[in-house]
Parts: C-alpha cells; sequence; structure tokens
C-alpha cells in the first residue's frame, strides 16, 4: 500500500498492514485509525494541528513521530520510534501503551511550551531521554522511577555542537561560564559561548517607597522558568518567588513585591 505525501485523509481506517517508505502526514480534521499493524520504515509520522490517530490494539513502527500542538493520539497496543519522540501535545502515554526503550527523547527543535512530560515525573521527556540511568530496562522519558536528571544528552545535540557523542563530556564545561553541558542543553543555551548562560542580569528596586523589585534574566524565547528566594544559599534555604514565567527572546523582567527579609538571594531555574 502506498500513500503519497502530504494527502489529507478525512478518515482512513487501516484494516491490512501495510508498509510505507515515505512520510505519513494527517492533516487539520482528518483522522487515522490503525486496527492493524502500520510501518512507515524510514519516514516519519505526523499529526498536524487539528488531526488525530488512533492505534486501536495494533503496533506502529516509524522513524519519528511527531504530535503537533492540538494534534490528539489515543493508543492501545505498541508505538516503536527509532528516531524521535516530539511531543509537542502534552500527550501522556497510557498503561495501555507500550513504548519500547529504543524511542528517542524530543528533537531540539522543540519549543518549551511544548515539551511534554511522558511519565509525570516533573522532568520534560527533552531533560530525561531514551537513555536507562537506572538500568531497570525503561528509557527515562517513560520511567516515573528515574526522577532525576542524570540522563544523557541526546546525540543529535551533541552532533549539532561538535560535543563528543560518547557522553564523556556530558557533564563538563565546554566554555568555562560554570555551566555543564548538560544544563545548557536544557536551558536552549550555547555550550561553546561564555555568554549564553542562564543567569540573573539586573536586579532593580521599581519602587522604593512600596519595596517592587524587577529581576531579570537571560532568557530563550518560550522556555519556562522559575525564580526563587531564599535567606542563604542551601538548597532548602530557598523558596518559590514567582513560577510559569514564560521567557522572551534575549532577556526578560518580571516585577513582584520585595521579600519580607531584604538580606537574601534571588535565584532562576528553568522548569521541566
Amino acid at each position: 500500500m502506498t500513500v503519497p505525501l502530504n494527502k489529507l485523509f478525512p478518515v482512513l481506517v487501516l484494516l491490512a498492514a501495510p508498509v510505507l517508505a515515505e512520510n505519513l502526514i494527517v492533516r487539520s480534521g482528518g483522522q487515522l485509525i490503525c486496527r492493524t499493524n502500520l510501518t512507515v520504515s524510514s519516514g516519519k509520522i505526523t499529526l498536524e494541528d487539528g488531526a488525530s490517530m488512533v492505534i486501536d490494539a495494533a503496533a506502529v513502527n516509524c522513524r519519528d513521530f511527531q504530535l503537533d500542538s492540538t494534534a490528539s493520539l489515543a493508543a492501545t497496543g505498541t508505538l516503536g520510534v527509532s528516531g524521535f519522540w516530539i511531543n509537542d501535545s502534552g500527550f501522556v502515554k497510557s498503561t495501555a501503551l507500550e513504548m519500547p526503550k529504543a524511542v528517542s527523547s524530543l528533537s531540539q527543535t522543540n519549543q518549551a511550551i511544548g515539551f511534554g512530560d511522558t511519565d509525570n515525573d516533573g522532568i520534560s521527556d527533552r531533560g530525561e531521554g531514551s537513555f536507562d540511568a537506572n538500568a531497570n530496562g525503561v528509557a527515562d522519558f517513560i520511567d516515573p522511577a528515574q526522577a532525576a536528571p542524570t540522563a544523557h544528552i541526546p546525540v543529535d545535540w551533541l552532533v549539532q555542537m561538535g560535543l563528543p557523542t560518547d557522553h564523556s563530556q556530558d557533564h563538563a564545561d565546554a566554555d568555562s561560564d560554570g555551566t555543564s553541558n548538560w544544563s545548557e542543553y536544557h536551558a536552549m543555551t550555547e555550550p561553546f559561548d561564555p555568554d549564553s548562560v542562564l543567569a540573573i542580569t539586573e536586579f532593580a528596586w521599581n519602587s522604593p517607597s512600596t519595596g517592587a523589585v524587577a529581576v531579570t534574566w537571560s532568557s530563550v524565547d518560550g522556555r519556562c522558568y522559575e525564580l526563587q528566594y531564599g535567606t542563604n544559599l542551601t538548597a532548602a534555604g530557598f523558596s518559590t518567588a514567582a513560577s510559569g514565567l514564560v521567557g522572551e527572546d534575549g532577556t526578560t523582567t518580571v516585577s513582584l513585591p520585595e521579600a519580607s527579609d531584604r538580606q537574601g538571594f534571588y535565584r532562576i531555574r528553568v522548569l521541566p
């Protein structure tokens, strides 16, 4: 069975077992229902905004799989992806769907608002990747038992940035800016540019009479941040001052009431 690239499907129900070599795209308003196995051997399955797909107790295998922001996927059976699992929709895997360990993490081309958290452990799929840090046979991004961000950096990002692909430098600091390569990957900053780093760049009192303050930090468009305040530099000394802060390109500034204890510290962190 051959399905032309970019064909629009109103509703297509697969009852035979097709093997496709090309990309398979379901356009907005279209629905693809798989009641038998589907293999897109060398291409990508894309569900565009407004499209939907149902995997009904079947096995779907492809190189890459992409869910755009308003696409929907309902699935039981197996979804095997040998390349990239690109989840812009916030889709969360159900227990009725098996996703083998070979599935890779999100491509770095995704924006922060679409990172997704398939195993709902508070760390984005992109941050965890397909590695198995706790050696339990389950890829980190679908393993809620692996909730610490210790996974390796995906190879595609290492190649793009010119870093070793054997993960030997994942936690090194290539540009000596005080931030590891893994943290640069997670923050979407440049690992060889010491000026590209997540940091607070300015602090000012907007109105000394009212105590309002403004905090500015280096940011990436669309990435989500949390500003914290603490009276000492221990981890336990910090609490959330403002969260869910969507970054702008270059820098982002937030205004908030001054803390009750004026002797303290602000810090910024990237949210999953």
